[in-house]
């Protein structure tokens, strides 16, 4: 893979992930808006698509069954965002009472039955179960905050 560069008044990668296919790279950075921008691993060094998040970006991670689509967890978001062409939709996790908890990490259900649901891990102390960005299911852990997930 060819070096890629981040837009002009970036800060720093608070987060990165590649496609199951390593089609795409997505980075997302720490600056005064705070963006993910996705890049062609094969492709120039610059980014074909960048979406805005404004939250800091904890994780990210790129849907194992359709490789347009990535999650990001971060400061009180979970977010689904959909690439199309050289745009990004984003998707808003939507939680109970309004409230999303701030998600250390997230991960996909490896599941083709089940291709739209991601497991967060919630500063709160909970494991969240999402399903089409709104969470279905939350699991008490302990006291303090989760740090990670995987599946």
């Amino acid at each position: 893979m060819a070096s890629k560069q981040l837009p002009k008044g970036c800060r720093l990668v608070t987060a990165i992930s590649i496609s199951k296919n390593d089609k795409y790279v997505v980075a997302a950075d720490a600056a005064e808006k705070i963006e993910c921008h996705v890049f062609k691993i094969d492709g120039p060094s610059k980014a074909i698509a960048t979406v805005v998040i404004n939250a800091k970006v904890m994780h990210l991670a790129w849907s194992p069954h359709d490789e347009n689509v990535f999650a990001c967890g971060g400061d009180k978001h979970m977010n689904v965002c959909t690439l199309d062409g050289d745009k990004i939709t984003m998707k808003k996790g939507s939680g109970g009472g309004g409230v999303v908890p701030s998600s250390y990490a997230v991960s996909w259900v490896n599941d083709p039955a089940r291709s739209s649901s991601i497991i967060s891990a919630g500063a709160d102390g909970k494991v969240h179960h999402w399903d089409s960005a709104k969470i279905a299911k939350s699991y008490a852990i302990g006291k303090g905050s989760v740090k990670s997930v995987v599946c």
